[in-house]
C-alpha cells in the first residue's frame, strides 16, 4: 500500500492535464496589452477557457479573472481598468480576513462619495438624519455635475477653497420654494441654511477621511472652515420671552378637557415636544411626585442625548397625569381625542412595560420592518404608540396652534417656543444653574457635576412659587371641566 501511495504521489501530471493548464497570451479589442491611467499595463490571456488579466502595481504582481468568454472579459477589463484609473483595485489576495485590512484609498467621484456617506448614515443613525443628509447634499450633487466643475474636479479628493468659494456662490443665487412645494414662492436661500449646506458637506469629508473608511487620502485636509461656511449667529441674549406665563394663561382658558390633559404639561415643564409624545404611564411617579425621562425597553426608546433625569411634578401636573391614565397600567401618557378619557382598558391593551416591548416585537416581525440602529427602533416603537392612541409631535403642535388662535396669540409663537419660555422663567426664579441643565435634559461635561449632589425638587419649589398664577389657572380650568371630580371619583 505504501509504494501504491509512493507512486501516487510522484506520478507526473499528464500531457492533456498540462495542456489544459497552459497560459497563452489572447487579445480584447484588438490587442493584448492595455495601460490604464496611472501607467499600470494589464495583458491578457487565456487558461482552461477563462481571460486572466495580469500586470504589476508597485512592482507586486497581480492577476485577475475576468471573463470565461469575449463579453464577459471586456466587461471585467473595462471595470478593472476603471478601478485602476481611480487606484480603487484591490488585488484578490488582499480580501483575505485581518484585523486591519490593506486597502488602496479609491479615487471617487462626488457622486458615490455621496452614495458611500448617505447608505452608512441610514444604517448608523437611522432614517430620519439620512433624509435630513440627503436634502443637503442635492444641491452638492447638482453643482459638481455641472461641465466646467467637472471638468476641473473631477474627483473629490481634488476639492480646494476655490471649489467652495464657487460652491457657496451657486448657493447664494440658488433659489427654492419653502419644503420643496412644486408651486411656491420661489426664494433664495437663508444664509444659515447656506452654512448648515456647507458644514453637511464637511461633516462628510471628514467622514471619509478617517483612517477606518479611507474613502479619501490620509493626507487630506478638509477645506470646508469657517471662513467658507460661516459662523452660526447667536441669539440676542436681551430678546423677550417669546411666550410668557401670562398668555399661557390666556390660553389655558381657553382649552377643552383634551386639549388642557395633552398641553398642560408642556405649558409648566420644559419639555421637547419630542420628550412630551414620548411619555409612558410608567413614566409618572405619583409615589414620589415626579416623571421620569430616559432611556426606555432595553434602549429602544430614548431622549435627545440619551439623558437620564427626573422632574418634580406639581400637584396641578399630577392631577392631569391622572385623568390621562384613567384605568390603563401600562402605554402612553398622552392620548388622541379618540382614546381620551376612556374608564375601560381594552383586552388588546398592554398591562405593563414588558407586554409593550413583546407587542412591538411581534410587530417588527410581522411587518418584517428593517431596522439596522437604536433610531429606527425609537422611530418603529413611536408609531406603534400611535397605534395605542398615542400622540404625535404635528398633532400637539396643531392643537396648539388651534388653541392659540382662540386665545388670539400671534402665529409667529410656535409650540417648541414654550420650552424656550420655561426655561427662561426658570432662569428667573432664581434655580441653581446645574440644576436647570439637569431639569431641561441637556448633556454637560461641567465638572461640578462630580462634586455637587443636586437637589430638583427643593430647587423646582421656587419655580412653582414663581408661576403660582399658571398652576392656579390650571387648576380652576380643570375644576370649570369637571376633572376634578372625575379624579376624586377615580
Amino acid at each position: 500500500m505504501a509504494a501504491i501511495n509512493n507512486l501516487t504521489s510522484t506520478e507526473k501530471p499528464s500531457k492533456k492535464t498540462a495542456e489544459s493548464r497552459k497560459m497563452v497570451k489572447a487579445e480584447l479589442a484588438g490587442r493584448h496589452s492595455h495601460v490604464a491611467q496611472n501607467d499600470v499595463r494589464v495583458n491578457i490571456y487565456i487558461r482552461a477557457g477563462k481571460y486572466i488579466a495580469r500586470g504589476r502595481i508597485d512592482g507586486v504582481a497581480f492577476g485577475k479573472t475576468i471573463g470565461s468568454n469575449v463579453d464577459q472579459a471586456e466587461v471585467g477589463l473595462r471595470e478593472l481598468l476603471g478601478n485602476l484609473d481611480r487606484d480603487s483595485f484591490i488585488r484578490p489576495s488582499e480580501q483575505s480576513r485581518r484585523a486591519v485590512r490593506r486597502r488602496r484609498v479609491p479615487r471617487m467621484t462626488f457622486r458615490e462619495l455621496i452614495d458611500e456617506f448617505l447608505a452608512r448614515t441610514r444604517r448608523s443613525r437611522g432614517d430620519k438624519t439620512f433624509k435630513d443628509y440627503r436634502s443637503r447634499l442635492m444641491p452638492l450633487l447638482e453643482f459638481c455635475e455641472r461641465d466646467d466643475v467637472e471638468r476641473r474636479y473631477r474627483f473629490a479628493a481634488d476639492i480646494d477653497l476655490d471649489f467652495l468659494f464657487s460652491y457657496r456662490e451657486f448657493l447664494s443665487e440658488r433659489r427654492a420654494t419653502r419644503n420643496g412645494k412644486s408651486n411656491g414662492r420661489l426664494r433664495h436661500l437663508a444664509p444659515n441654511y447656506v452654512r448648515l449646506l456647507i458644514e453637511t458637506v464637511g461633516t462628510m469629508l471628514s467622514w471619509a477621511a478617517r483612517s477606518d473608511v479611507a474613502l479619501l487620502p490620509a493626507d487630506f485636509v478638509s477645506p470646508c472652515t469657517t471662513e467658507v461656511a460661516g459662523v452660526r449667529t447667536n441669539k440676542d441674549p436681551l430678546r423677550l420671552t417669546p411666550f410668557p406665563f401670562l398668555k399661557r394663561m390666556d390660553l389655558i382658558a381657553q382649552t377643552d378637557a383634551w386639549e388642557l390633559c395633552q398641553l398642560g404639561f408642556s405649558m409648566v415643564l420644559p419639555l421637547r415636544p419630542d420628550e412630551a409624545n414620548g411619555l409612558l404611564v410608567s413614566d409618572v411617579d405619583f409615589e414620589h411626585r415626579r416623571l421620569k425621562f430616559g432611556t426606555r425597553l432595553g434602549g429602544r426608546d430614548f431622549n435627545k442625548g440619551k439623558q437620564q433625569f427626573t422632574i418634580p411634578l406639581p400637584k396641578e401636573l399630577l392631577m392631569l397625569a391622572k385623568h390621562c391614565i384613567g384605568n390603563r397600567q401600562a402605554g402612553p401618557l398622552l392620548q388622541d381625542r379618540k382614546h381620551f378619557g376612556r374608564n375601560e382598558s381594552p383586552a388588546t391593551y398592554p398591562m405593563n412595560n414588558d407586554e409593550l416591548n413583546a407587542m412591538l416585537e411581534d410587530l417588527v416581525v410581522e411587518r418584517k420592518l428593517r431596522l439596522t440602529c437604536p433610531a429606527d427602533w425609537k422611530k418603529a416603537f413611536r408609531q406603534f404608540l400611535r397605534t395605542l392612541g398615542g400622540v404625535s409631535p404635528n398633532m400637539l403642535s396643531k392643537a396648539f396652534r388651534k388653541t392659540a388662535d382662540r386665545s388670539g396669540i400671534a402665529p409667529e409663537v410656535k409650540f417648541y417656543a414654550t420650552r424656550a419660555s420655561v426655561t427662561t422663567e426658570i432662569e428667573h426664579s432664581d434655580i441653581s444653574h446645574l440644576v436647570q441643565r439637569y431639569v431641561t435634559g441637556h448633556t454637560t461635561s461641567d465638572i461640578m457635576n462630580e462634586y455637587v449632589s443636586l437637589d430638583p425638587e427643593r430647587e423646582m419649589q421656587k419655580y412653582w412659587s414663581h408661576i403660582a398664577k399658571l398652576l392656579e389657572t390650571i387648576r380652576d380650568r380643570a375644576a370649570q371641566l369637571g376633572l376634578t371630580k372625575q379624579n376624586i371619583e377615580q
